[in-house]
């Protein structure tokens, strides 16, 4: 038989650090975007202007999706603690 472990404590650090993470992550993005933004003011040409604008649109989209994943499992990790911390609780009620 195989012996099932939940470190409670790990699982939140987990939900903690993703959500971090990716704050660090939406941070550098703002960043790079408001560089390329001072730069795409000064280019001349329309085509390059409009693959840019493409190619962000593209890359924003990507990014909130990843953010929407990134969030629900970090929400999911926190929920399977304190799912399973009750879950042990209540088993260690039926030996007391």
């Amino acid at each position: 038989m195989s012996i099932i472990q939940y470190n409670y404590p790990r699982m939140e650090e987990l939900a903690a650090q993703l959500n971090s993470n990716f704050n660090q992550l939406e941070h550098l993005a703002t960043t790079l975007k408001s560089e390329v933004a001072r730069l795409h003011e000064n280019w001349q040409s329309q085509q390059a202007s409009q693959a840019y604008g493409s190619a962000q649109q593209t890359w924003d989209t990507s990014f909130t999706d990843s953010r929407t994943l990134l969030t629900t499992l970090s929400s999911k990790v926190t929920e399977a603690s304190t799912n399973m911390q009750a879950a042990d609780q209540r088993t260690a009620g039926y030996f007391s």
